[in-house]
């Protein structure tokens, strides 16, 4: 659906547009608006769906980065008890 976008996230937004979609013409919005409606919600979700994606990618860097960090202290520990 777009790029960035996880493909569960942009299955589940799919679904999501086509049931409100639905909804607004079943009240009587015309399609023009309903159209513009469902864009702007489409639009929010990809925002937050990519913003999501960032901060998980980041929270992976910092988690590969303390892994890497507590490996060096315990050779530096090791070290300094005469391991190796």
């Amino acid at each position: 659906m777009n790029k960035g976008i996880p493909q569960d996230a942009s299955e589940s937004l799919a679904r999501a547009i086509g049931s409100a979609r639905k909804e607004i013409l079943g009240r009587g919005i015309v399609r023009e608006q309903a159209d513009l409606l469902i864009e702007d919600v489409v639009e929010s979700y990809q925002r937050e769906i990519v913003e999501f994606a960032t901060i998980t990618a980041s929270q992976r860097k910092d988690i590969f980065n303390l892994r890497e960090t507590v490996i060096w202290l315990n050779e530096m520990l090791d070290e300094n008890r005469g391991g190796d």
